[in-house]
């Protein structure tokens, strides 16, 4: 664990400046734009392993079949890290001449067991102009981050580091830097003046994420929680919007373009193949895991994708997805007719048939008509609740 001259341990502020200071003298002559990767990319892979190996000892503990079943990361929204791609494998190799290779077969072995890393980690420090007794120094002095800690309290502390290490490296560039990072003081003003107490928050420029990562802390320190809001970003540049893919998983957030809002439907309003989508599915249900009955899914053109993504999942798991075709139409039915009996005397016929524009105004008017009888019930009501 990296202490500080007053001999506390890395909760208290300033342990990141010092071993920023550390990790800049081992930078020599390269230039920060290329070494932030370098660095970067290292402390996302000891974030992830340090995840999986928390998550495989417990596994281990309670029935060893289950830590080497990828379904139980997933579930709990953890990457699968293979063997070789482990950090105490790195650790172990970090003073051998091939350490470049060692860590670029890793990251490969990583994006292609997890479909929502594909093309987002670093896998150029095999190349010849990267020192390699440097990098094995850096895997020495990352190895040292959080080592004493477990759990929520390691991932916070890999969380900082990323963060600090962004801003250090953003300065070192100048102007440049103001590509993929706005100073964090910036950011909560921002945030503060948003107010993102829940829905959705969205970052036409997200850069690094810093924006989705100061409105987490905000909703965190006003009682909330992750599934309170839902992150929206875009970003034109490719190297920026993989800094902002790790950035958000070593936080446990995810830009995926949505998040399961507060009710028992999830709508993918994306494309999602494979681990992405088992994934999001896996963490709605970890999230509501009081709903009644099972998790509603709303699939708009994607039931193919759903079904090569179950491929990839055990027999027992297949057999449970999905409820019985006829127990489907029933509750289909009964649905619409409790639709029907609410918009009954509402004449919604343009709705099925009409023009563009006439099917727009018929929905604001069908709109009108729930919201009237809304209150016309709530006026029936006896009692305040009721009425509420």
């Amino acid at each position: 664990m990296v202490k500080s001259n007053n001999n506390k341990t890395t909760d208290h502020l300033g342990f990141e400046a010092e071993l920023f200071k550390a990790a800049d003298k081992l930078r020599g002559n390269m230039e920060p734009s290329d070494y932030k990767h370098v660095a970067l990319g290292l402390i996302f892979l000891k974030y992830i392993s340090d995840a999986f190996e928390t998550r495989h000892a417990e596994l281990l503990a309670d029935d060893p079949k289950a830590a080497e079943d990828k379904d139980e990361y997933l579930a709990d929204n953890i990457f699968w890290v293979p063997k070789d791609a482990r950090w105490s494998h790195l650790q172990a190799n970090a003073k051998r001449p091939e350490i470049g290779t060692l860590i670029d077969d890793a990251m490969r072995a990583i994006e292609k067991d997890n479909e929502s890393l594909k093309g987002v980690l670093p896998k150029d420090y095999a190349r010849s102009a990267l020192n390699k007794v440097m990098l094995g120094e850096l895997i020495d002095l990352i190895s040292g981050i959080a080592m004493n800690e477990s759990g929520d309290k390691s991932k916070d502390v890999l969380g900082r580091v990323y963060e600090y290490f962004l801003s250090q490296f953003a300065g070192a560039e100048g102007k440049r830097g103001g590509e993929f990072y706005t100073p964090r003081s910036v950011v909560q003003v921002l945030v503060q003046m948003l107010e993102p107490y829940q829905g959705r928050v969205y970052d036409p420029c997200c850069g690094s994420g810093g924006m989705f990562v100061q409105s987490e802390k905000f909703v965190l320190e006003h009682g909330g929680r992750l599934g309170d809001i839902a992150i929206y970003g875009q970003e034109s540049n490719y190297t920026t919007w993989r800094l902002a893919k790790m950035n958000l998983a070593v936080r446990d957030m995810w830009l995926t373009g949505f998040d399961a809002p507060s009710m028992h439907t999830m709508y993918i309003d994306k494309p999602m193949r494979g681990h992405g989508l088992m994934q999001a599915i896996a963490r709605v249900n970890r999230v509501f895991r009081d709903k009644p009955a099972g998790l509603i899914v709303d699939y708009i053109g994607i039931a193919q994708n759903l079904k090569s993504a179950l491929a990839q999942y055990s027999k027992p798991d297949q057999d449970k997805t999905g409820i019985d075709e006829r127990e489907a139409v029933a509750v289909l039915l009964e649905k619409v007719e409790i639709v029907r009996d609410m918009f009954f005397g509402f004449d919604y016929q343009t709705g099925l048939g009409g023009t563009p524009s006439e099917r727009l105004a018929m929905m604001a008017s069908a709109i009108e008509w729930i919201l009237d009888k809304q209150q016309q019930w709530a006026a029936a009501e006896k009692t305040p609740e009721a009425s509420r």
